[in-house]
């Protein structure tokens, strides 16, 4: 009874440690090690919005910031199973978290049907959240559109705001923000020409851009 109990010890005892270690960052989320951890971390399904916010830390820690191809496209894969629920808004808050400078390439590669579901949860906050989150939806958007990751690219900061002083704090052209939505939401309409919409720039017409980097 004493070499069970012992037993049973030892292994609850490295499943907590391999919690602690990938939830807090001392292991580099590439390794093999990593990877095996992030998805033991990841299997309780009450707590995976929490540990993804902590897993944001560690690839801030040891990657820069890039999330490993393997676990990008385990992400999106799951996309596919949980519309609905907490795990899905999380796992594209992570990814709008990253923003189009550390974005792989899973969400941009993913099949029409899933991009759909995708841009039809984005679509109606638009006008309601902070300008800059609003911004990078409309990236992200765009990258499922064009199946590119954008590589760092996005728009250009001088079609959205005004700094006569380069001292002093940039202003938000409201203006042009709004005409950004409103030319993104005619394009998108109901979302019934999608796919065959995705030939088309959701801001033609305008003068503003999405830029993809190198």
């Amino acid at each position: 009874m004493r070499i069970l109990k012992s037993k049973l010890f030892y292994i609850a005892s490295l499943c907590l440690l391999g919690a602690l270690i990938v939830g807090n960052g001392f292991v580099e989320p590439r390794s093999a090690v990593g990877r095996a951890l992030f998805h033991l971390r990841y299997a309780p399904e009450h707590s995976r919005p929490s540990f993804l916010r902590s897993y944001r830390l560690s690839l801030n820690k040891y990657e820069g910031g890039y999330i490993p191809e393997e676990v990008d496209a385990f992400l999106i894969q799951r996309l596919s199973s949980c519309q609905g629920t907490p795990e899905w808004d999380a796992i594209l808050n992570f990814q709008l978290a990253q923003s189009s400078a550390r974005w792989g390439d899973a969400a941009s590669q993913a099949d029409d049907a899933l991009k759909k579901q995708v841009i039809a949860y984005l679509m109606p906050t638009l006008e309601t959240i902070q300008p800059r989150d609003a911004l990078t939806k409309m990236e992200f958007i765009e990258s499922l559109r064009r199946n590119s990751p954008l590589h760092k690219g996005g728009f250009i900061s001088r079609d959205f705001y005004d700094q006569p002083d380069l001292r002093g704090p940039s202003t938000l052209r409201r203006d042009q923000l709004a005409l950004a939505i409103g030319s993104f939401r005619r394009w998108w309409g109901d979302g019934t020409e999608w796919p065959h919409n995705k030939s088309s720039n959701p801001l033609e017409g305008t003068k503003i851009t999405i830029y993809s980097g190198p």
